[in-house]
């Protein structure tokens, strides 16, 4: 496979803008790391550069659902309580995707990852488009 194949694991397209410059610029930011979590897994790289790689996608999750999140509470967001369930279940289950890295319980760290672009995707597409739709025009 070449490397820009790899580079392309899972694209940006159009249809994930979400209309809001800073949600958007974000969600390009996880899909580049997951991009980099999946290039460091296909290289086999160092149990250190997973880890870093798999760190940085778990710390920019964080910070990347609680911009959402203080977004749509600032503008009265009525599915506020709902969204923060899903963003805490994916939280735990890049958690757990983390310690069956770590403990070897995954014969092939790769096969995680069709999971984490599925769930992003779907995320983008329903969740945060749905919100986007009724807070984007109040944004200044």
């Amino acid at each position: 496979m070449t490397r820009e194949a790899r580079l392309d694991y899972f694209p940006w397209k159009d249809e994930y803008s979400v209309g809001i410059f800073e949600i958007d610029s974000q969600h390009r930011t996880l899909i580049a790391i997951l991009n980099r979590l999946y290039s460091e897994l296909w290289e086999d790289k160092a149990q250190e550069s997973l880890d870093a790689a798999i760190e940085e996608l778990i710390e920019y999750t964080k910070t990347h659902f609680a911009f959402e999140e203080a977004l749509m509470e600032k503008y009265g967001y009525p599915g506020l309580p709902a969204h923060q369930a899903i963003h805490a279940k994916l939280t735990r289950e890049v958690g757990e995707f983390r310690n069956s890295i770590d403990q070897g319980r995954l014969a092939n760290p790769l096969d995680a990852l069709p999971f984490l672009k599925d769930w992003l995707t779907l995320h983008i597409l329903k969740q945060d488009k749905e919100y986007a739709s009724l807070i984007a025009d109040l944004i200044e």
